[in-house]
C-alpha cells in the first residue's frame, strides 16, 4: 500500500492475471482517399486502475483490478475534401459502443455500457506563395465515455497556427497554439451505489509551440501515408 495523502491510497494487486486481447478490423478505401472503417476489440481479463470508496473509513482506494471484460464495437469515417487551390480539410468521424463488466468488483456485480462518438477536423488554408503562409486551424470533440468506474465527461478542443517556409522551401517557421480553450481535459466522477466520487480537474493542457526546421543539401521528404 502507497499513500498518496492523507485519504487517498494506492493498494498492489499479486493476484492480477495477464489479459487476452481480440480484435478485427474491416476497411474500405474508396478513389484512394475516402476510408470507411468497422471494428471491434474484446479483452479478456482485461486490467485498468479504478477507484473505491472504503465503507468502514475516510478513504478511497485506487487499484488495479482484472475485469471479465471489456469490448468496444465501432465505425469510423475519414472524409478529406478540397476548395479550390487554396483550402483542404480532412473530417473524421466515429462512434462505438463501449462495454465493461466485473461480477465481483469488491463484492458487487458491475457491468456498464456506453455509446461514445468522437469527431476530428483539420484544415489548412494557404494565404499566399509569395511569401509562402499557410494557416492550420482545426478541432477535436468527444462526448461523455466510461472508464472502468469513471463518468467522463465531454472533451473538446482548438488548435490553430500559421506556417512560413522560405530559403528556397529549405526552411520552416511555425507558430501553433494548442488546446487555445484550455478545454481538453473532462470531469470525472464515480456514481452508483453508495461510491459517489466527484473529480475536479486542474490540469491545464493550453500551450503555445515555435518549431523550425532547415533542411541542408539536397534532402527531400519521403512521402508517407497518413
Amino acid at each position: 500500500t502507497t499513500y498518496l495523502d492523507g485519504y487517498a491510497e494506492v493498494h498492489g494487486t499479486p493476484t492480477l492475471r495477464p489479459s487476452s486481447s481480440y480484435s478485427l478490423t474491416l476497411t474500405y478505401i474508396f478513389r484512394q482517399k475516402y476510408i470507411f472503417q468497422l471494428y471491434g476489440n474484446h479483452r479478456i481479463d482485461a486490467f485498468n486502475q479504478s477507484a473505491y470508496l472504503a465503507p468502514d473509513r475516510l478513504a478511497v482506494i485506487y487499484q488495479t483490478l482484472n475485469w471479465d471484460y471489456m469490448s468496444s464495437y465501432g465505425a469510423l469515417v475519414v472524409v478529406p475534401f478540397r476548395i479550390g487551390e487554396r483550402f483542404s480539410s480532412r473530417l473524421t468521424l466515429t462512434a462505438f459502443d463501449y462495454l465493461i463488466r466485473n461480477s465481483d468488483f469488491y463484492g458487487m456485480d458491475y457491468k456498464r455500457s456506453k455509446w461514445v462518438a468522437l469527431a476530428a477536423m483539420e484544415n489548412t488554408l494557404r494565404l499566399s506563395r509569395k511569401p509562402d503562409l499557410v494557416f492550420e486551424f482545426g478541432g477535436h470533440y468527444q462526448s461523455e465515455a466510461l472508464q472502468c468506474t469513471y463518468d467522463i465527461g465531454p472533451s473538446w478542443r482548438v488548435d490553430a497556427g500559421m506556417k512560413w517556409t522560405f530559403a528556397g522551401g529549405k526552411a520552416d517557421l511555425s507558430v501553433k497554439g494548442n488546446d487555445l480553450f484550455d478545454s481538453l481535459t473532462p470531469t470525472s466522477s464515480v456514481n452508483f451505489g453508495a461510491q459517489q466520487l466527484h473529480m475536479g480537474n486542474e490540469f491545464h493542457t493550453r500551450n503555445v509551440t515555435v518549431n523550425f526546421v532547415y533542411r541542408f543539401g539536397g534532402y527531400r521528404e519521403k512521402e508517407r501515408k497518413e
